[in-house]
């Protein structure tokens, strides 16, 4: 009944964890957070300045994952 709601969170750090092949054949190995994000990406914004871990660590990450879109908050 609410005209807007709030996801948080990132699809990138935990997915769904599927047992069944049918299911993820289904399309159950995709979280509705990541299917409405990429769905509707001109409503999702990504926060990308972190400050949990040192630079170097999240180097690894930033480059794996994040296609070196994060910044770090710490010098």
């Amino acid at each position: 009944m609410a005209d807007k709601f709030v996801m948080v969170g990132d699809y990138y750090q935990e997915n769904p964890n599927i047992k069944s092949k049918i299911s993820e054949k289904r399309g159950m190995g995709q979280s509705l957070f990541e299917k409405l994000c990429k769905a509707h990406p001109e409503y999702a914004t990504v926060l990308n300045l972190q400050y949990k871990m040192h630079p170097k660590i999240m180097e690894v990450s930033n480059v794996l994952v994040y296609n070196g879109k994060m910044e770090s908050g710490k010098d």
